[in-house]
């Protein structure tokens, strides 16, 4: 019945499109080659490391498709924080596991527990009160794990790899 004439919301949504676009294709592209065996042992903590900047490679196609980016008021510290240590608490989650399915079910949690998480909804993740308490306990996991089991762990072989139960 309303008919939007103004282009600025239709470019908004194009560049929010691109963005998510850029960011799954990155971010799942590696889980996907991580779940098929495709990864040589010494690039997988790499791997698992470089996964958490999936938004920003998404930020960067979409500013150079579109011209612009989805902002974010997401606190820097928190979510480079949040990206070190969840990245040893999926690399444990794998290791111990042997399945690459825990650590994307773990991951794909991350959203929703920092959103609503104590409180404040969806427009608190970009806040201390949203993003916080979840960085922080990803940094007291992660630090427990470092200081029970050490980073030596971290580079160990998963006990059960996709390959293994194939040829079994």
């Amino acid at each position: 019945m309303f008919r939007n004439t103004d282009s600025t919301g239709d470019d908004a949504l194009r560049s929010l499109m691109v963005f998510l676009a850029g960011t799954l294709a990155f971010s799942w592209g590696q889980w996907v080659l991580l779940f098929v065996d495709l990864v040589p042992s010494p690039a997988l903590g790499i791997l698992a490391r470089v996964g958490g900047f999936g938004s920003l490679v998404g930020a960067l196609v979409a500013l150079y498709a579109t011209g612009e980016s989805a902002p974010s008021d997401l606190l820097l510290v928190p979510y480079v924080l949040s990206l070190l240590f969840g990245s040893i608490v999926r690399r444990w989650l794998y290791n111990f596991s042997g399945s690459v399915l825990v650590p994307m079910l773990y991951h794909g949690g991350i959203n929703p527990v920092a959103a609503y998480f104590p409180t404040g909804g969806v427009g608190a993740v970009g806040t201390v009160t949203g993003y916080g308490p979840y960085t922080l306990i990803l940094v007291v996991a992660g630090s427990i794990r470092l200081a029970v089991y050490g980073p030596r762990q971290l580079s160990k072989q998963p006990r059960v790899t996709l390959s293994g139960l194939s040829s079994s």
